[in-house]
């Protein structure tokens, strides 16, 4: 996590030290998604797009496991809430901190295999699903998550091959 991010400014309030929190707010803003959690499905979209950002290389350092709408990090549930409860803070803290080119790199290649279904919740969990328990089998992830189409298996499976995140 610490190689996502580089620094020259002092560490001065207890932001700077959350640096997790605060490459956390960089991720997000470069993504274009802000930091939103008011909603159930805003923190599901939130969780399931981290997990494709750690699954493609960039190491935020979050734990996951296995819950009911797939990946879920309790970590990251609580840093989401921190910094939803002090932007200003967070965004300030940031504002010394710069993401290197390699994580902006990534982060731009999801962003462009995204596009605007960046904020489609299905897909993501859909895709997220799919990475965590590594598989192809529609089959199988449609018993665990009947309420996801097959359609939107087939467009999760598109965008996991276009980031090229699980083998054939």
């Amino acid at each position: 996590m610490a190689s996502a991010v580089s620094t020259n400014a002092p560490i001065s309030s207890p932001f700077d030290k959350d640096i997790q929190g605060s490459v956390l707010h960089l991720v997000l803003k470069s993504l274009g998604c802000g930091s939103s959690v008011d909603s159930y499905d805003r923190r599901k979209l939130l969780q399931k797009l981290i997990y494709i950002v750690q699954k493609s290389g960039v190491d935020l350092g979050y734990g996951y496991r296995w819950y009911l709408a797939g990946p879920y990090s309790s970590e990251l549930a609580g840093a989401y809430f921190r910094i939803e409860g002090r932007t200003k803070e967070y965004e300030q803290a940031s504002a010394k901190l710069k993401l290197n080119p390699e994580v902006l790199a990534k982060l731009n290649r999801i962003s462009q295999a995204l596009g605007s279904e960046m904020n489609d919740v299905d897909l993501l969990e859909a895709m997220a699903s799919a990475l965590y328990l590594g598989t192809r089998n529609i089959g199988y992830l449609r018993t665990l998550k009947p309420n996801i189409p097959a359609s939107k298996w087939k467009r999760a499976f598109d965008k996991i091959d276009s980031l090229k995140l699980l083998p054939d």
